[in-house]
């Protein structure tokens, strides 16, 4: 993928850089294997239309994912930057190497979208993981010197900052799940009923990247002439037994706490149970 061939390109340029650095001389190999990946990477990002942006494209690209970047981690990025300058320049004490290694890897991370020019989702999130092993192996070095109450402190500081993130991914993965559950009943439901080209609501109106449904159009409802259409339903349609699945655009703004509120305050009196809690969700997707 352009993404991981970029991170690999970057990799390699950091690491003949550092062997630039310190004069050590350059292996046969490692030049020709570096002509290789450039020959490969090269025929890659020219393998279809606009997927190598151009040098000003290059530019645009750097500063707009930078911004995200910046956007998405700069809290991380201050105390990181702060407990590297205690170290270095109070404590004086050096910096354990596999720090800087986790800390360059997060960077990589955030260099290798560039090409793509998409920085966000998934891509942040590995982000976030390389930048709190960082963080995490430098409070180790650290712990020895700050009170174990100022450590504290900044482990809740963290957790408050990313509580309304935790919250907003755990809404959306239940949220996902109901309304994925109320579909797939739908569909067996009507193939029970001998239904086998069926129409089934979709998008998944999730808002959140931390849910593995973010955008949600695992159904679509293009022209059967899109190959990526034919790619998505023909294989669900295989995968349910049934000779099509076409997805059809919800007719209402649904929303999932009035749906399961309506089954509750009905469950009692009309003996409903848990498969009529999707019928309703369904209905009023």
């Amino acid at each position: 993928m352009e993404n991981s061939a970029s991170g690999v390109f970057i990799l390699l340029l950091a690491y003949f850089i550092w062997k630039i650095s310190k004069r050590e001389p350059v292996a046969a190999f490692e030049v020709s294997g570096s002509i290789g990946f450039l020959f490969g990477f090269f025929m890659l990002i020219n393998a279809r239309n606009n997927l190598f942006p151009g040098f000003w494209g290059l530019v645009k690209n750097t500063v707009k994912v930078g911004f995200s970047f910046i956007n998405n981690d700069l809290l991380l990025i201050i105390v990181i930057f702060l407990l590297a300058i205690e170290l270095i320049f109070f404590q004086k004490t050096s910096i354990d190497k596999t720090a800087y290694g986790f800390f360059i890897a997060a960077l990589g991370s955030v260099a290798a979208m560039i090409l793509p020019g998409k920085y966000g989702g998934r891509s942040a999130f590995f982000t976030q993981v390389l930048l709190i092993i960082t963080l995490l192996l430098l409070i180790i070095q650290i712990k020895q010197i700050i009170p174990r109450r100022y450590i504290i402190i900044t482990g809740i500081t963290l957790l408050l900052c990313f509580l309304q993130s935790f919250y907003a991914g755990s809404r959306d993965i239940v949220k996902g799940f109901l309304y994925a559950e109320a579909r797939e009943r739908y569909i067996l439901s009507e193939k029970q009923n001998g239904n086998l080209a069926v129409k089934a609501k979709s998008p998944i109106q999730i808002n959140n990247s931390h849910n593995g449904m973010y955008d949600g159009y695992d159904i679509l409802n293009d022209s059967a002439e899109n190959k990526q259409y034919i790619t998505h339903n023909s294989a669900k349609a295989t995968w349910y037994e049934i000779e099509s699945l076409d997805g059809i655009q919800p007719s209402n703004n649904s929303n999932i706490i009035a749906s399961v509120k309506k089954f509750l305050s009905h469950r009692k009196s009309e003996g409903l149970s848990i498969n009529d809690l999707f019928t309703i969700i369904y209905e009023e997707w």
